[in-house]
């Protein structure tokens, strides 16, 4: 069986100093969050795998998509799509997605909590549950 993974792909501080001196590439100071189908598998090996298809396809999307900009070569002369490229100019964390926000509203409606759901000190918040407290069940 196969189930959504997260990866959360954040600049090294060296990569984001460099990053951040250029206009253009500003959009790449920030963590990207990337996703893909993996296993059912708690075997790390396959985690692993997992995780270099990832960093490599990263790096193949960030020369596609970012090499005709004037400051590319400045920044990625020495660009390869490797693993060891990747490891040393960015991190990869892997997240679950527990549940959405959807997810947590339909949970707290059949349990009961919903209701007690109020005065919560954002009116925005307030005007969603009171919204979903109006939904027919």
């Amino acid at each position: 069986m196969q189930h959504t993974m997260y990866y959360l792909i954040s600049p090294q501080p060296h990569l984001l100093a460099r990053l951040a001196q250029v206009a253009d590439f500003a959009y790449l100071t920030q963590p990207l969050l990337w996703s893909g189908e993996e296993y059912d598998l708690e075997r790390s090996d396959f985690r692993a795998c997992f995780n270099s298809v990832i960093k490599v396809l990263f790096l193949d999307t960030l020369r596609r998509d970012w090499s005709g900009q004037p400051d590319y070569l400045t920044l990625f002369s020495d660009l390869t799509a490797s693993e060891a490229y990747f490891d040393a100019h960015w991190s990869l964390q892997r997240l679950w997605l527990e549940a959405t926000r959807q997810d947590a509203l339909t949970e707290a409606r059949a349990s009961g909590s919903l209701q007690t759901l109020r005065n919560t000190g954002s009116a925005w918040a307030d005007e969603v549950f009171e919204q979903e407290r109006a939904k027919p069940a």
